[in-house]
């Protein structure tokens, strides 16, 4: 009696039980008439050709919001809470322009800048940046 080959449905519900040792789950599959060596060059090389892509895209992320940071946020991910508090009090006195003094006095309107967190600066530095962008375009 020839054998049925498995549809797909029932391969993928096969390797996702983990409850056959490894050994036995490769004779189980060459009972069933996969190539297994084939099996595993294939599996391995898409999930290499997928982790090279995440990879791929998780730099071409970082590029653009490298590229989308205003100048002056360029070292944010490394400054100093004292040197994001004199940037905030820079942008806060106006000088990247009306829309980032407008955000800034908005953001501290009920009390002080020093009072928000390290934390907090970055964060709000990281949102305000994406939203207006570079001071002057």
């Amino acid at each position: 009696m020839k054998q049925e080959k498995p549809n797909f449905d029932d391969l993928e519900a096969f390797l996702t039980d983990d409850s056959l040792p490894k050994k036995d789950a490769v004779k189980e599959l060459r009972l069933q008439g996969v190539d297994t060596e084939a099996l595993f060059v294939r599996v391995q090389r898409i999930v290499r050709e997928g982790y090279s892509a995440q990879l791929r895209l998780a730099a071409e992320q970082e590029k653009l919001s490298r590229a989308s940071t205003p100048c002056f946020l360029a070292q944010l991910a490394t400054m100093s809470r004292d040197a994001m508090l004199a940037v905030f009090e820079r942008v806060a006195n106006g000088d990247f322009g009306p829309e980032y003094r407008t955000a800034a006095l908005a953001r501290c309107r009920s009390k002080d800048a020093s009072g928000l967190t390290d934390e907090e600066l970055r964060s709000w530095f990281e949102d305000i940046g994406d939203v207006l962008g570079e001071p002057g375009n």
